[in-house]
């Protein structure tokens, strides 16, 4: 009988160690940064014709473990294109290579915007979440313009492959 209570109690002592408070995320010595980027029509050049298409990316950077995870928000003009598809995400370095250059990192996606429904409203409005990590992290070079904020970034659609909103990449220390 006193093996069975010390088990439940040493059972009882791990499982009361082990719990945790819960919390912010932190970095691994807490070098973390805000990322943040408007994106606008008018940061594209040229810029779309007629299009108001407008995004937001929000998320942090992980300077120590090298990690970087957003959210995109968008809402997708569909005054000028009732149906279109976003296909990617690119992150350029320098922001005069934008549309002339292969971009530094690519995020593939596949979203349907479909503005042919009277009772939806004018503008489709949607989010995705996107990250680097791993064998995908930026490369010490890439980490270097990154924290610089050297970065810009693009947003694509079918019917915009050069771009349809563009922003500059701020990072903010946590």
């Amino acid at each position: 009988m006193k093996k069975f209570f010390l088990s439940i109690f040493l059972f009882s002592v791990s499982l009361l160690t082990g719990c945790t408070e819960g919390g912010d995320l932190e970095g691994l010595a807490g070098n973390t940064f805000t990322v943040s980027s408007a994106l606008e029509a008018s940061k594209i050049s040229p810029n779309p014709p007629s299009d108001a298409t407008k995004g937001t990316i929000t998320g942090w950077y992980d300077e120590e473990s090298n990690i970087l995870a957003f959210t995109l928000k968008y809402t997708k003009d569909i005054s000028v294109t009732k149906k279109d598809q976003i296909l990617s995400v690119h992150f350029y370095k320098v922001k005069t290579e934008v549309g002339t250059a292969a971009p530094d990192r690519s995020f593939p996606v596949t979203i349907n915007v479909d503005g042919t429904d009277p009772s939806k409203p004018v503008n489709v409005t949607g989010s995705l979440s996107l990250g680097l990590s791993g064998s995908k992290a930026f490369s010490s070079q890439e980490k270097t313009s990154f924290m610089a904020g050297n970065w810009y970034v693009v947003l694509l659609t079918d019917k915009f492959p050069k771009g349809i909103a563009a922003g500059e990449i701020t990072l903010t220390r946590n």
